[in-house]
């Protein structure tokens, strides 16, 4: 038996602040990357503003979002890339809750089929991409991680993406991402 060390990440802390539904919800609302105000997390979690409020105070603490203030308002954002691939990760082994109409059914095929995920392309729609792209040898393989081929530089150039301005930018130009759909 191994004995936990002072030294050991806490990962029940973690666990706990996540796994409480309300919580969860307003971390899902976040992956495409946008900041959003609490009343509009509070309406996506079906919670009140002021029960919200105590969530993302607990979120923020925790070091999962981020909050910009903007005058009288607040709108959260997760905390960065890090905290967006956790929430993934977790997505891709959750079970998905049963649709209760037919609103709720739709909703689920749109989002399963496509959608942004912290800024990259998401969904089925991602995956078939991405495997195009594997497939005609634009995207392949280092360390675990896409790159841009040499065939790929020259396709994305002939369809017009400047991948010189794009791999200035903070985020990476490529990543894999285990999609939960």
């Amino acid at each position: 038996m191994r004995i936990r060390t002072s030294s050991d990440p806490d990962l029940a802390a973690l666990a706990a602040l996540i796994g409480d539904s309300s919580r969860a919800a307003m971390m899902v609302a976040l992956m495409d990357g946008r900041a959003l105000p609490a009343g509009e997390l509070a309406r996506r979690a079906g919670i009140s503003p002021q029960t919200a409020s105590s969530h993302l105070d607990r979120l923020f603490r925790g070091k999962l979002l981020a909050v910009e203030v903007q005058g009288r308002h607040h709108y959260y954002r997760l905390h960065d890339e890090r905290v967006a691939r956790l929430v993934e990760a977790m997505a891709t082994i959750a079970p998905a809750p049963p649709a209760r109409t037919p609103a709720q059914r739709d909703a689920a095929r749109t989002l399963r089929f496509a959608r942004t995920c912290y800024g990259h392309l998401a969904g089925a729609l991602g995956v078939a991409l991405t495997g195009v792209l594997r497939d005609r040898d634009y995207l392949g393989e280092a360390d675990g991680a896409f790159i841009v081929t040499p065939a790929g530089d020259r396709w994305f150039r002939n369809f017009g993406v400047d991948l010189n301005a794009l791999r200035k930018q903070r985020r990476p130009l490529t990543r894999r991402c285990l999609d939960w759909s």
